[in-house]
């Protein structure tokens, strides 16, 4: 009986795995199908726990179900794991080297004092700034002064912006495609060359509306490329992780890498549910450019964990 049980849950359990792995692929262009392709990390360990049990349970020896366990073990690793292989070594004779911190504060976090302290401890030549709202803009505006050069959208809604630097910019708000939430370009010098930095956030795809939204933003910024520096920082919270389909065309559409490449997953959002963490922040490079650190910084009250790098040329 119990092994009958055992049996059931375990054919269950992989049902639902090869649905969730597969119908991404097939309907990429179907907003609550895009949001299975989220969790590939996730299947990855199911997967693991499946085969696990059937050897325990001695359902091993029923080949069938095992390759098909293995082939999707297989097809979401393909998304996983070349974020653990290093790209081309990087020299460490760089002739610059460039800080940013990205965080989305959450409009309704009040902890301004473990923000306060996170940029103060990394101290960051960029400073990325999601969901300011007025209230943020007052909390940091201390922090402010450190940048001489800076453009601010602050919003009364999840979507104000916000980049600050410390070297000489040049910046405006823009807009995408599709999207009335602000985004800011920045244009500044690099290694004595020029470099464009994006620092955008789109809408959350949770219905038909936002998933056209999101993903008009993201092709608006490919066809858009040809208006940035080639040395090109795309920074922000995506709203799609390194997973979907959509994130995978903005790649290569924008002639792109991820920053994540030799660094891991480096999950940050939710930030208080590790489960079923993914990874919707991200930072872009193209051109030159290299990635010469790159963590996932500590909690800061947010529902988003923040993120820091160091840029190299």
């Amino acid at each position: 009986m119990k092994t009958k049980f055992v049996r059931n849950l375990l054919f269950f359990l992989s049902l639902c795995v090869a649905i969730f792995t597969i119908l991404p692929t097939l309907f990429p262009n179907i907003w609550w199908i895009d949001l299975m392709s989220h969790f590939r990390v996730q299947y990855l360990v199911v997967l693991v726990l499946i085969l696990l049990f059937m050897v325990l349970v001695g359902l091993q020896r029923n080949k069938t179900p095992l390759i098909i366990l293995v082939l999707l073990f297989i097809w979401n690793a393909i998304y996983v794991v070349p974020l653990y292989i290093s790209p081309a070594i990087v020299s460490e004779n760089t002739e610059q080297e460039l800080t940013i911190l990205s965080i989305n504060l959450l409009s309704s976090n009040t902890n301004s004092t473990e923000v306060l302290e996170l940029i103060e401890e990394k101290d960051p030549d960029i400073l990325v700034l999601m969901e300011l709202t007025p209230h943020w803009e007052n909390q940091l505006n201390e922090v402010f002064k450190s940048y001489p050069f800076h453009e601010v959208k602050q919003r009364n809604d999840n979507f104000g912006i916000a980049l600050f630097s410390k070297i000489k910019m040049s910046s405006s708000v823009i807009y995408f495609e599709n999207s009335s939430k602000s985004s800011i370009k920045a244009d500044l010098v690099f290694g004595d060359k020029p470099l464009s930095i994006l620092a955008t956030h789109p809408v959350p795809p949770i219905s038909p509306r936002t998933f056209d939204s999101r993903n008009s933003q993201l092709q608006d910024i490919g066809r858009k490329r040809d208006s940035f520096s080639e040395n090109f920082i795309l920074i922000g919270d995506l709203n799609t992780s390194s997973f979907s389909s959509h994130f995978r065309d903005l790649l290569t559409n924008a002639n792109l890498v991820d920053s994540r490449n030799g660094f891991g997953v480096a999950t940050t959002w939710p930030a208080d549910f590790y489960p079923l963490r993914t990874t919707l922040d991200h930072c872009l490079i193209g051109g030159e450019l290299k990635v010469l650190e790159r963590e996932t910084a500590k909690n800061i009250g947010s529902d988003h964990l923040p993120i820091f790098l160091k840029i190299g040329i």
